[in-house]
């Protein structure tokens, strides 16, 4: 595929005219502005060369902003950056960066939807059964139990379409949406007083446990995708428990540089031979695997939607997904992050120019 880049500045500027040359010879097809256009129709990349502190309009195209020093970049701005005085090889491995990024993005696109689809229409299925009681008549044990079912499901689909805003920061290369230094901890309890009146008029007995030495841990990713995971995790957890079961989240260490987070039920289980396959479903090995259920409460070898989800995060954000299950006892899912690889995939991401500023 041969991408258009645009590259902004005035032609016979030295720092422009090696940038062009350098883009040319790795056979991009280069265009030069000195300003933005109106139309970027068929750009694939922005390359900004004004040496100016006010930022571009991009129109969601990934851009890469030549910079005099780290202390004039807008990083909210910008995918991406070079602190002038660069070398070519620099630049091709910024350009080659940001054109990888956008197509991976764009490949995922329709998963991205799909994924979006799954997590609206459950919570909206629920509402729709309070109504049905509603019109009856029939309002079960309580009122407050309906209210907490709605409470949650409206919860669950204003976060969900919250997501459509952090899609239009991928399909504009802002990696991984807005990436902030997460306290995982409080990530846990807010999800744990969400879903506690529905544990309550479930009759679950919901619980949150967090070992001491990792109360202070952080990591590096979107806030969204991981409730995203975490919620859709406890959720499965609670619609195969029984009243009167267990529900836990917890979040623990492991030697070394890794962070430990499960959740366990005490639900229906699954087969070895079906977590086989879901092993299959999501290309994971070992004891690793996932299960659905359908609508009969029978077991289907599937990897749902819901639980690819957990899979497509946990991978983005340099973490492992095992389950642990056996029938009658239900199952543990456990996501296990390497806050080493964690911290130096996204704190080069959210440019920390220390190293570089000192260089």
């Amino acid at each position: 595929m041969l991408y258009k880049i645009l590259v902004i500045g005035r032609k016979r500027n030295q720092i422009v005219a090696s940038v062009v040359d350098s883009l040319q010879q790795s056979n991009y097809s280069v265009v030069t502005k000195s300003a933005i256009p109106d139309n970027l129709e068929g750009i694939d990349l922005i390359v900004d060369v004004t040496l100016k502190l006010t930022s571009i309009r991009s129109e969601g195209l990934p851009a890469i902003k030549v910079v005099q020093s780290p202390d004039h970049l807008c990083v909210s701005d910008f995918d991406d950056f070079l602190v002038y005085p660069f070398s070519s090889s620099e630049l091709l491995k910024r350009v080659n960066l940001c054109l990888h990024r956008r197509s991976d993005y764009l490949r995922r696109f329709p998963q991205y939807l799909e994924m979006i689809s799954h997590d609206v229409y459950h919570p909206l299925k629920a509402v729709n059964f309070v109504l049905g009681l509603t019109r009856v008549g029939n309002y079960g044990d309580s009122l407050e139990q309906l209210r907490s079912v709605l409470d949650t499901s409206c919860s669950t689909i204003t976060a969900t379409l919250g997501v459509l805003t952090d899609l239009k920061s991928e399909l504009s290369q802002q990696p991984g949406g807005n990436i902030e230094y997460i306290n995982i901890a409080n990530l846990l309890h807010s999800i744990h007083a969400q879903f506690s009146n529905s544990a309550l008029a479930q009759n679950i007995n919901f619980s949150l446990i967090i070992e001491p030495e990792v109360a202070n841990v952080c990591l590096y990713a979107n806030y969204s995708h991981l409730w995203r995971m975490v919620c859709n995790l406890v959720v499965n957890a609670f619609k195969y428990t029984p009243a009167s079961g267990f529900v836990t989240i917890k979040l623990d260490t492991q030697v070394g540089r890794f962070l430990r987070l499960a959740v366990q039920d005490t639900g229906v289980g699954i087969t070895s031979m079906q977590l086989e396959q879901l092993n299959i479903d999501l290309g994971i090995s070992g004891c690793n695997g996932t299960f659905t259920l359908d609508g009969t409460g029978s077991h289907i070898a599937r990897a749902g939607l819901g639980l690819r989800t957990v899979k497509y995060v946990a991978d983005c954000y340099q973490a492992n997904v095992n389950v642990f299950s056996q029938v009658g006892e239900g199952s543990t899912f456990v996501i296990i992050f390497n806050l080493e690889a964690n911290f130096q995939c996204y704190s080069q991401e959210k440019r920390l120019l220390v190293a570089n500023a000192a260089s």
